[in-house]
Order: structure tokens, then C-alpha cells, then sequence
């Protein structure tokens, strides 16, 4: 009986521990392919003075290692930080006045998720006008590339309450630096899955457990035996 238990307290802490590992390997960063290696990744946008009462917005945007959706409001005297798993933002034009209204009584705030629902519900309504471009999230280079920066650079052509146009300046080499995106989803929030290695550990830890059990059940029976 007492090896039974043992058992049974055994499988139950397997299992637990199977369940910890796979949301961990879910949410860990994976290693890029040989050759490669990661880097930081920047994007500005000049001419902001074509909407000089406008406020021009990126979402959905993660600036640190964890998988976020968040509203950044970008400044012609700064770079944008992106993180590894932030999302490809898009570019939203919106009017000053109309903004700081909406921003007083909507502070930031993420959800489960984690992703600003009110942001979200913001770009996709009737204050801002959508831009004609996506900044593309890049973040791996070849080792032999000496930079350790990426850094696009986009322009604001034109900019009022019905129109926003943005044209890329600068464009990396895509031989050199391959994109690298990672989209937020649902539920997971944009996690990056490792889930094939999660399997195959799993897979081996249940044959574990079966051979334990088994042989627990034998050394039972043999006692039993006269």
C-alpha cells in the first residue's frame, strides 16, 4: 500500500511539473538559428511638424522582454525601443487636443492578457487616422555582422484629419538582417512556444512514470505471492 501511495504522490508530481515546464518553456526565449545572433531594435519617424496638431502613436508596441501590448506615442527627439517580442506596430495619427482628453481618463493599463484594451479600442475608432505603413520588428543578424543595433528611420509626409502618410528612409539589407516577428496573441499574449521540445520531454517523462508504477505494481504482487 505504502509504495502505492508513493506512486500515485510521484505521478501527481510529475504531472505538476510537466504543467510548470510547458508554460515555461512557452514563455522562454528561444536561441536564434546557428549563425545569427540578437540584437537591439530602434525605429523614429522625423517630420512630425507636417501635423503639428496631431500626436502620431504606435501600437501594439513591447519595449521589454515580456510579450506586451502597449500604446507608445512617438516623439520626433527619440527612438522607439522595441523588444524581442514586442509586435509589429502600426502608425495611428490623432489630434493633440483630442488625445490628452482621452489619455486623462484612460490611464494605461494592461489586462491578463497583457494588453491595453483601451489603447486598443482607441486606434480602432473614429479619432485616429490609420497610416499607410507597419514598422516591421527586426532583431537578428548574421554573427558576422559587427552591429549591434538595428535602426529604421521613417518620415511623415503628410499628416491631418484624414490622411497619414509615412514613407520608409532606411531600409537594412535583407540578406543581412532576415525579420524577425512575433505577433501578440490571445491568451498566450505573443508568447514564443517551444512546445515540440515541450512534447518530446513530456513524452519521455510519462514512459518514466509508466515503467515506475509497473514495477511498484510487481514488487506488491510478489509480496502478496505465498
Amino acid at each position: 500500500m505504502l509504495s502505492l501511495k508513493r506512486a500515485r504522490s510521484a505521478t501527481f508530481l510529475a504531472l505538476w511539473l510537466m504543467t510548470l515546464a510547458g508554460t515555461t518553456d512557452a514563455r522562454a526565449d528561444v536561441p536564434p538559428e546557428p549563425g545569427f545572433r540578437y540584437v537591439s531594435f530602434y525605429f523614429s519617424v522625423v517630420g512630425l511638424t507636417a501635423a503639428p496638431e496631431h500626436v502620431l502613436l504606435a501600437y501594439p508596441t513591447s519595449d521589454s522582454g515580456a510579450p506586451s501590448s502597449e500604446l507608445t506615442v512617438v516623439t520626433e527627439s527619440l527612438q522607439t525601443k522595441l523588444g524581442r517580442r514586442s509586435p509589429d506596430p502600426y502608425l495611428y495619427l490623432v489630434k493633440q487636443a483630442e488625445f490628452e482628453q482621452w489619455r486623462a481618463s484612460h490611464p494605461a493599463r494592461l489586462d491578463a492578457g497583457r494588453r491595453d484594451a483601451d489603447a486598443e479600442a482607441l486606434v480602432k475608432g473614429p479619432l485616429v487616422v490609420p497610416c499607410n505603413v507597419r514598422v516591421r520588428v527586426q532583431h537578428k543578424l548574421p554573427t558576422s555582422d559587427p552591429r549591434y543595433v538595428i535602426t529604421k528611420k521613417f518620415e511623415l509626409v503628410e499628416g491631418n484629419d484624414k490622411s497619414c502618410v509615412v514613407r520608409e528612409l532606411s531600409k537594412p539589407e535583407p540578406s543581412s538582417t532576415p525579420e524577425h516577428r512575433t505577433l501578440v496573441a490571445s491568451g498566450c499574449g505573443g508568447c514564443t512556444s517551444t512546445n515540440h521540445v515541450s512534447s518530446k520531454s513530456g513524452i519521455a517523462l510519462l514512459a518514466a512514470i509508466g515503467l515506475f508504477l509497473t514495477r511498484a505494481r510487481r514488487r506488491k504482487e510478489g509480496r502478496r505471492a505465498p
